[in-house]
């Protein structure tokens, strides 16, 4: 069974589902937050946490597949989420002072988004739009500020020092 997330729904004229793990009986639990949780620790910020600490991550995950060409994040919007990619890939973007699209980057499996709008409470900077099909484990707010944020926070004082 797979159920639709409302407020993408709002956001995106194309489908757009959110695989939630925690109340879907056809999957298996553990071994889902098993494959998350060595996703988690080949990703650069999530690589110093302790085992214990990427399963709670893991927990708070939930799997959502965008359509080819469809934006996940629109230049200026405030973010919600925290996005990590497990297959396909996005392309990075930003209007010019000519209101021209300009591509940055082009980021796949492994790489993250969103973190940074989020971790400092601002909009987004650039538009992130999928290329593909893309699938993403994603975290909302609440959860990132709860879990990821304290690390990013740590982190960011061992660089200062």
């Amino acid at each position: 069974m797979i159920f639709f997330h409302k407020y993408v729904y709002k956001r995106f004229t194309g489908f757009i589902f959110i695989l939630d793990i925690t109340t879907n009986p056809e999957f298996n639990q553990t071994t889902v937050i098993e494959d998350y949780v060595s996703r988690l620790a080949n990703i650069d910020i999530f690589i110093h946490l302790y085992r214990s600490k990427r399963v709670g991550l893991a927990h708070k995950l939930r799997q959502i597949t965008f359509n080819p060409d469809r934006y996940i994040i629109a230049q200026g919007e405030q973010v919600n989420f925290f996005f990590i990619i497990t297959s396909g890939q996005v392309v990075v973007s930003k209007k010019s002072s000519s209101d021209q699209e300009v591509v940055l980057k082009t980021l796949g499996q492994g790489d993250f988004f969103g973190a940074l709008p989020m971790f400092f409470n601002i909009p987004s900077h650039v538009a992130v739009k999928a290329r593909d099909p893309v699938t993403c484990m994603m975290m909302d707010r609440q959860s990132f500020q709860e879990m990821v944020a304290p690390e990013l926070k740590s982190m960011e004082r061992i660089a200062q020092a």
